[in-house]
């Protein structure tokens, strides 16, 4: 066999981001898809909104958005344009997996739609008080993204994030609250995207709540999170004699018992009177342990 063949020698593969997400992956395609097949297959030139956004996107009216319960889950797969999605995509492909594997896949499915589904209710709460203007369009998966970023951010605080734009690194905690007082300013202030803003903020609220109470999520199979789950003790076995080990004898014994055999020999060859001072306290230490 030669040293290419040997299994030590072989390149180290590092694992697939996506080990242990497959519902971070889905999604990440099923969104890719949708958009191109919207905008490239199905919208013509005389339409201003896509015929699938036109069906699935959540309208801010609270009679038809009631009426239709199925825009709460679908608008969170259309997007605006290429930009729209190539942010969104980005912040689930870097914070998905993460958040997948403590959650576990079935959980974390369930945690990213029901945030989107309160973002959602947020949008409609906050314009039923007066802070959003009325009418409104909401399309977009930034309030399930939302909820990730601040589950991403109670998992690991101070881990570190490059920014795409300005290219700063920060801390994830630093990042999420970055976000959130940007989305309580725009709201605030009926800046751009207000509508947008407050589906964000209630989805960060969403999932802020889910990570304070993990096990609002049991209904799910695998809920619970893989930092209760390392918590659990692990069952101890019975305990159960072991058989007692083999005794050895010791280098020193051996040399001792050679030496003996020598002395007798000596003893019969030659007698006693032949032996030496030691050779006879040898004997009658030996006489004494026996």
């Amino acid at each position: 066999m030669g040293f290419d063949d040997r299994s030590y020698a072989a390149p180290v593969q590092r694992p697939s981001r996506f080990e242990g997400a497959p519902v971070t992956k889905a999604l990440l395609w099923i969104n890719i898809a949708i958009f191109v097949v919207d905008y490239f297959f199905l919208k013509s030139p005389k339409e201003h909104f896509p015929p699938l956004q036109q069906v699935g996107a959540f309208i801010l009216n609270p009679d038809m958005s009631l009426g239709e319960p199925w825009r709460f889950l679908t608008y969170q797969f259309f997007h605006a344009n290429l930009g729209h999605l190539f942010s969104n995509m980005i912040g689930l492909f870097v914070f998905g997996p993460m958040v997948e594997r403590w959650w576990g896949s079935k959980p974390f499915a369930g945690f990213y739609f029901i945030c989107g589904c309160i973002g959602a209710l947020f949008f409609v709460l906050l314009a039923s008080v007066g802070l959003l203007s009325p009418g409104g369009w909401l399309i977009g998966a930034s309030g399930s993204l939302l909820g990730v970023l601040i589950a991403a951010a109670r998992i690991a605080p101070n881990q570190r994030v490059m920014l795409l734009f300005p290219p700063i690194p920060l801390k994830l905690r630093t990042l999420a609250i970055a976000f959130l007082v940007f989305s309580v300013f725009t709201i605030m202030t009926r800046g751009n995207n207000a509508g947008g803003e407050a589906c964000h903020l209630g989805g960060a609220l969403a999932g802020y709540l889910f990570m304070q109470f993990p096990q609002s999520l049991a209904w799910l199979k695998n809920s619970q999170p893989i930092a209760q789950r390392a918590r659990r003790p692990k069952p101890r076995k019975p305990y159960q004699p072991s058989t007692p080990p083999k005794l050895r004898p010791r280098p020193e014994t051996l040399s001792t018992e050679r030496e003996i055999d020598e002395i007798l020999e000596k003893v019969h060859q030659k007698g006693l009177q032949s032996l030496t001072e030691r050779e006879k306290q040898v004997l009658k230490n030996a006489s004494k342990r026996s």
